[in-house]
């Protein structure tokens, strides 16, 4: 401890590396049989309340002697065992992981494969022991400890927490990853650990976050992170429509809401989604069912218009039943609904989220994030994917940005037709402003367009377009109609 108080600080890593490795704490083990040993740090807990509550029961672990208290002080001996590895709350243990031949094909998807690199999975300390003799104050216990658990972790970290990852070879030694629920995860999202108001045990899929019992603890970092690792039932607001959840939200407010209220807004909730659903756009088949998605730039050929000059001379010779082509539209086309529309966007963009997907993992190991996926190819120059509409409808000058090294380097506007033949599509002035913003800047190589084609079908296909204000001063691009803000 003198050392570790004296040393420089540039010396102290290696000085605290050396000692972690070194069996020369005093420790109990947590049994009546008060056998002692000298272990490494990481082999040992601070034996407080929480953890010997915790790990009543379950033979197998150590705590730091109280002797070590009483002769060099707590507080001293806590600060420095804790920097060496001695843990306040349950480990988060590797082992091997034991993958079902369905599950380990689900994982590798439709990416090549060349053999099996490792297979990790994690157990929390103590976690099966605990929860097979589980009380109500048990719960409380095990919910104070696995917020502990991640509360010091980066949102990143607090996902990695619950994951195991599977990593296999897929191209000539080069390796490809993905994540599952952690065996502990699995635990407690199948077992009846959590108890409501009602004071009855419940999974965490059969109740939700607002129905736990008022002992929880329910404000701390990372905490929604953990609510939505165990997958709790929905809330009720969360599974209404956003002017709904506001109306709710400002009715609340207000101290006005009643059942009858309430009842009412529901019903009408109910019969709205119903005649939505009724009218809705329904696709042949999900965007993850295709297997090899289909993505390539084009070379636009030249727009080739009439010659308009000499009209007044022509005036006469036009029949009245004669229309152009851009007054002409499709009667599917003309029919569509709103609701349609969002939803032929919204399979587009996964479609074409699928397609990028499969396209960096040819370059190098890919790891999904909250907001898409990121890695490294196999010419070192890290990648990240980022999908702005992938959990809300948020993305306005375009939907998908790519980052090579932390910089910008694309962004990708989806557009979504349900037939391959051309048709007039709506880009909005916020996409447009954007796209020759960047031009103007010599950076229009930046912004594309990505058409999907034959959305909902299976031969659905993704078509590059890049730089389209370029196009468009090339003629290559068609505009109909121009809207100008004046």
């Amino acid at each position: 401890m003198q050392g570790y108080e004296s040393i420089p600080s540039s010396k102290k890593e290696e000085f605290v590396e050396e000692l972690s490795d070194a069996s020369f704490v005093y420790a109990v083990k947590n049994d009546n049989t008060e056998e002692t040993r000298l272990l490494k740090t990481s082999q040992i807990y601070f034996g407080d309340n929480d953890l010997k509550n915790y790990f009543n029961g379950y033979h197998s672990v150590f705590f730091v002697s109280d002797e070590l208290y009483e002769r060099f002080g707590e507080g001293r001996v806590k600060e420095f065992l804790k920097e060496l590895g001695v843990e306040d709350k349950p480990r988060r243990i590797e082992i091997d992981a034991n993958l079902s031949r369905e599950e380990i094909e689900k994982l590798r998807g439709s990416s090549l494969y060349f053999g099996d690199r490792y297979q990790k999975d994690y157990e929390y300390e103590g976690l099966h022991n605990f929860i097979n003799n589980i009380t109500p104050e048990k719960s409380y216990l095990l919910w104070r400890l696995l917020l502990k658990s991640i509360e010091s972790l980066s949102s990143w970290d607090v996902q990695e927490f619950f994951k195991g990852e599977y990593k296999w070879y897929y191209h000539f030694g080069n390796e490809n990853s993905a994540k599952f629920d952690a065996k502990f995860l699995k635990t407690l999202k199948q077992q009846p650990w959590l108890v409501n108001k009602d004071n009855n045990f419940k999974k965490p899929s059969e109740i939700t976050f607002s129905e736990l019992a008022y002992d929880y603890i329910k404000e701390r970092l990372n905490i929604g992170i953990l609510i939505k690792a165990l997958e709790f039932k929905p809330e009720i607001m969360d599974q209404l429509p956003e002017n709904y959840r506001k109306i709710l939200e400002i009715v609340k407010a207000r101290n006005i809401t009643t059942p009858e209220e309430l009842e009412k807004i529901l019903s009408e909730w109910e019969e709205k989604t119903l005649e939505k659903e009724k009218e809705q756009w329904m696709s042949e088949c999900e965007p993850d069912d295709i297997i090899a998605p289909r993505m390539q730039e084009v070379e636009q050929p030249r727009v080739v218009t009439d010659d308009l000059s000499d009209q007044v001379e022509k005036v006469e010779e036009v029949r009245p039943e004669e229309s152009t082509e851009d007054t002409e539209k499709p009667k599917k086309e003309a029919e569509k609904t709103l609701i349609d529309k969002k939803a032929i966007g919204e399979w587009g963009e996964k479609y074409v989220y699928n397609a990028l997907k499969q396209r960096y993992q040819e370059r190098g190991e890919v790891i999904e994030i909250d907001s898409g996926f990121k890695g490294v190819d196999t010419n070192g120059e890290e990648f990240e994917i980022i999908w702005l509409n992938k959990h809300q409808d948020k993305g306005k000058g375009y939907d998908f940005v790519i980052r090579k090294n932390g910089e910008e380097a694309e962004y990708i506007e989806v557009k979504a037709k349900t037939q391959e033949s051309k048709e007039l599509i709506e880009v909005t002035g916020t996409q447009w402003e954007w796209a020759r913003k960047l031009f103007d800047q010599n950076k229009g190589e930046k912004y594309c367009f990505y058409i999907v084609s034959n959305a909902g079908k299976n031969n659905a296909k993704v078509c590059i377009l890049r730089n389209p204000i370029k196009l468009w001063k090339e003629g290559k691009l068609y505009a109909h109609p121009v809207n100008f803000k004046l």
